[in-house]
């Protein structure tokens, strides 16, 4: 399946933000780091992308929630 250029985009961006913000698997030893994390992905759209639109979210399909395609 091709992925349209938004979706190509999106993977890209979040790809380009995990390379640059390392975080451990252990949710305790860098809570702050975690953080981080969350806030700049939400402020690429992530955190939208499972919410429908009718309730402000992106609406997203299971290619944007999974990143497979």
């Amino acid at each position: 399946m091709d992925l349209t250029s938004e979706q190509q985009a999106l993977r890209e961006s979040v790809a380009d933000l995990l390379r640059r913000q390392p975080v451990t698997a252990d949710p305790v030893a860098e809570p702050e780091a975690r953080r981080e994390l969350w806030r700049l992905l939400s402020a690429i759209g992530v955190a939208g992308l499972a919410i429908p639109e009718r309730y402000g979210g992106a609406g997203a399909g299971p290619v944007e929630r999974t990143g497979r395609g």
